[in-house]
């Protein structure tokens, strides 16, 4: 067992991220195929990984170095199911920039190019594929679970994915903050169009409950005021998907 992947794992699930986590649980309470969009250190892979019931688990992680320490990580704790992929994803295939801040692995790392704007970065190339390109040629079984960590770039993921989610109508578990989106788009806009693909959508709101997307306001759930407003107790920013009926 890799405990330091142990730890990040049991902490995001009974303290940082319970409803997300628990929401990802009931979605694999026959077990399926789950995958980590985003994954940098594994705290959601980890309870995927054992709670898959040896279904598929796919980790993407775009940075090298976070990419190679998954993979030793599931080595050592014995996830033989779970495979980590080197790559972006998005809705093209290729070679992108990532955009990381400071000078090495970052949580922030993002594919959007205006996050440079904000901090200092460097770069690195990477391979970028879609969602859907990837199911269908790597997997046999259906999606029951995607989560998506991507620093802004949530849309064109998502429509990268589209095939997929209509077909399959996983459990979304998508983190969105206003403060990473691109210029001109907005976490309203992008709960409304994943909801127009016949979803119904919560905000997770940590130490209380989910409440109702229609709810959220980014002026006061996402509060940019202060340093380091994202670490505030009162600042949301995963929202939890579920299939309604059939996709539109």
């Amino acid at each position: 067992m890799d405990f330091r992947l142990a730890w990040r794992g049991l902490k995001t699930r009974y303290r940082d991220q319970v409803h997300e986590l628990r929401a990802i649980r009931e979605a694999l309470r026959a077990g399926g195929v789950a995958l980590d969009v985003g994954s940098n250190k594994g705290s959601y892979m980890y309870s995927m990984a054992r709670w898959s019931r040896g279904a598929p688990v796919v980790a993407f992680e775009p940075q090298r170095k976070l990419a190679d320490y998954l993979r030793g990580a599931c080595q050592r704790s014995g996830f033989s199911h779970v495979t980590i992929e080197n790559l972006a994803l998005s809705d093209q295939s290729g070679e992108l920039q990532l955009y990381v801040p400071g000078d090495s692995d970052s949580p922030g790392a993002s594919l959007e190019a205006g996050i440079a704007g904000k901090t200092p970065c460097h770069t690195e190339t990477v391979q970028v594929t879609t969602l859907d390109a990837y199911v269908a040629t790597r997997l046999k079984q259906p999606v029951r679970v995607i989560k998506i960590d991507v620093e802004g770039h949530e849309l064109a993921v998502v429509r990268g994915a589209l095939e997929t989610i209509r077909r399959d109508r996983p459990l979304l578990v998508i983190e969105c903050e206003s403060r990473h989106l691109p210029k001109g788009q907005s976490v309203r806009e992008f709960l409304s169009f994943v909801e127009s693909l016949g979803y119904a959508a919560s905000l997770a709101v940590p130490g209380a409950s989910e409440i109702p997307a229609a709810q959220f306001r980014s002026e006061l759930h996402q509060k940019q005021v202060g340093e380091r407003f994202w670490d505030a107790k009162d600042y949301y920013n995963n929202f939890i998907f579920r299939p309604t009926g059939t996709a539109a």
